[in-house]
């Protein structure tokens, strides 16, 4: 008789609800083949998978196996920046003469470059630099630029360092727009972001013709540069410019050709006074932040249909502009509105403005201390605004006043008038305050087909472009004491919520 094959040790394991034998060799084969699922993905899935991961984490996978060994240096998003590469944000000292030591900075320029030169990838979806670097650096940024400017990269976002003092005599990088006129490279970037670095293409510079997103801060404008800028940038479609030093008047386009422009953000721009529009046929929002205004005007354009004034951080910073009767006037149609104040006072909007048709949404921002007469402004802006859906107030910061709140007697509101449209009511900032409670029963009562109203505690600050930050202040006020407060005043159709 012939020798018997060996057989693995036998287990007992439930299968679709009935109990089978399975042979450990079986359950070893099931182990690898499961092992190897993923591995067996084709190239471009596991590529596209490695993508998704920070430079730290995906530049591990290579301890995987052969076929992860290399994968990583793929990877179609690049993103370098102090914190993806150690783990850590960098503490920049005050002296930028001792902000970082060389042979830390040595070592981020060299691993930026290693891992630039040895991507693997004929292409390059986006790249993102965020480290402390300056005009000095510019051999080394350039040389990046090339190597991804050579793989039509289509997203690039250069941010080199945030001074704590900007100065129209600061030494800025100048970036090298000439790099995207070799071999049409221009053709593919798409969105590029520029923080503390100088653009200034020729006006026969035409290798940005496939740009739809360009955002510049901290940097020099003059008149003739925007211009520039703009002749070409022809698909441009949202054009931010933040903390810029610039002329006392800015003009956006020539009023020869038409702009494909649909967003403009002006924020925290120093000396600038006058804004003039021409030609953005386009133009869906206008945003100026920081700002003071003396005159905007739009020739040949759009009337953008979302509006924001607003000041930033700067409690001495104010929205004239906003406040001239001539608003609804010169922006007859916006559908969503953000104004914010300084300080908001009674005399700076009419009790009688004239009627904004078409606003659906309307946000206010109020700094400084808790004006007296919001309930005031709020009503002059609702009767102002009657197709009005939704209302978002964010309140100033409550120091005092936010004990026994509920055991104060509470002041009758004069009677006003009743909105027929307003459905959504968020207040940001509540403390409890006499003043919020009464502003907070005010519209419970006088909105007639209020669906929903929510109370935030926590606080918001506006940083412009769309971008909120969350205060670290801590709330003091707990979630029942608001329901306490308000109890009896919210109407049987409406819903409240307390976060």
């Amino acid at each position: 008789m012939g020798k018997r094959k060996r057989e693995g040790k036998k287990y007992r394991q439930p299968v679709n609800g009935q109990t089978r034998s399975v042979s450990e060799s079986s359950l070893e084969d099931c182990k690898i083949a499961v092992g190897d699922f993923i591995s067996q993905l084709p190239e471009d899935i596991l590529s596209s998978i490695v993508s998704l991961l920070a430079l730290r984490e995906a530049a591990r996978t290579s301890i995987l196996s052969k076929i992860w060994r290399c994968l990583w240096r793929s990877s179609l998003n690049l993103n370098f920046d102090i914190k993806n590469m150690t783990g850590d944000d960098v503490c920049l000292p005050r002296n930028r003469d001792t902000a970082l030591q060389q042979q830390e900075q040595c070592r981020f320029v060299g691993w930026v470059y290693k891992v630039l030169k040895q991507h693997a990838s004929k292409k390059i979806e986006s790249c993102r630099v965020v480290y402390p670097l300056s005009e000095e650096n510019h051999r080394d940024i350039d040389q990046w630029l090339e190597l991804v400017a050579a793989k039509e990269v289509q997203e690039l976002d250069i941010h080199l360092y945030t001074p704590k003092v900007f100065h129209h005599k600061y030494k800025l990088y100048e970036f090298p727009y000439w790099i995207f006129s070799q071999a049409g490279r221009g053709s593919s970037l798409k969105y590029l972001s520029l923080n503390l670095g100088a653009l200034v293409p020729p006006r026969s510079f035409g290798s940005f013709s496939s740009l739809v997103s360009l955002a510049i801060k901290y940097t020099v404008l003059s008149e003739e540069n925007v211009e520039n800028i703009l002749s070409n940038s022809l698909c441009l479609e949202q054009f931010s410019v933040s903390h810029c030093y610039c002329p006392t008047r800015l003009k956006f386009g020539n009023g020869h050709t038409y702009l494909n422009l649909r967003h403009l953000n002006i924020i925290a721009c120093y000396d600038l006074e006058e804004v003039e529009i021409c030609g953005a046929i386009y133009l869906a929002s206008f945003e100026c932040t920081g700002a003071i205004l003396r005159r905007l005007s739009f020739k040949n354009s759009a009337q953008p249909v979302r509006l924001c004034f607003c000041p930033v951080r700067d409690a001495v910073a104010g929205i004239p502009y906003a406040f001239f009767d001539r608003l609804a006037t010169d922006f007859p149609q916006p559908e969503t509105m953000f104004l914010g104040f300084s300080r908001l006072k009674d005399d700076m909007i009419p009790k009688q403005l004239p009627t904004f048709t078409k606003l659906k949404e309307l946000v206010l921002w109020i700094a400084g201390t808790f004006p007296r007469s919001l309930v005031k402004v709020i009503s002059s802006l609702l009767k102002a605004s009657p197709l009005l859906l939704k209302l978002q107030l964010h309140l100033p910061i409550i120091s005092t006043e936010t004990s026994n709140i509920t055991q104060k007697k509470k002041v009758p509101l004069e009677k006003s008038f009743q909105h027929e449209r307003l459905e959504e009511v968020e207040m940001f900032s509540f403390h409890g305050a006499q003043h919020e409670v009464e502003l907070a029963i005010y519209l419970l009562s006088n909105m007639v087909v209020l669906r929903k109203m929510k109370i935030i505690r926590k606080t918001q600050k506006y940083e412009g472009d769309g971008r909120w930050s969350a205060s670290k202040l801590p709330t003091k006020i707990k979630r029942k004491q608001v329901r306490k407060m308000l109890r009896g005043e919210v109407p049987q159709n409406a819903q409240l919520i307390v976060i």
